[in-house]
């Protein structure tokens, strides 16, 4: 009994080690880039909320306005009740920390990226040194 015991300890024993060895071996899958999570999809903008001083002055309701990212260096704007659309160059800064729009018009809009994850977004709009929009998004 005693032998037949240690024979069933030395095969969990070794089973046990090789699958330590292959979680090694085989990596784990990879998450998705800042880049690709902003560029996957469609952000549905929630609402935008207007700082002075750092007190709230403004609620926009922008949730008419759904925002795509294209891999070449457009987001398209368009809004959903008139099916208008509005094509914006944009760069990103670093691994998604700050992305600058620039409008057909020539304007250009920084934004800070303050939070990027798989469903939500918040972009800070820099009115000036006193006043910035906080934009919200979800998928």
């Amino acid at each position: 009994m005693k032998t037949k015991t240690l024979i069933m300890l030395a095969i969990l024993f070794v089973t046990s080690m090789n699958l330590e060895s292959c979680k090694k071996q085989c990596p784990a899958p990879e998450e998705p880039s800042r880049r690709e999570i902003l560029l996957n999809g469609t952000w549905h903008a929630t609402v935008a909320e207007g700082y002075q001083d750092g007190n709230l002055v403004t609620t926009n309701d922008i949730s008419q306005y759904d925002w795509q990212f294209m891999d070449n260096g457009k987001m398209l704007s368009y809004n959903t009740q008139n099916n208008s659309g509005q094509l914006y160059g944009y760069v990103i800064t670093g691994d998604v920390e700050k992305i600058t729009f620039t409008a057909d018009n020539g304007d250009v809009y920084p934004m800070n990226v303050l939070k990027l994850e798989k469903d939500k977004m918040e972009l800070e709009a820099p009115v000036s040194a006193n006043a910035k929009y906080i934009y919200y998004f979800e998928r």
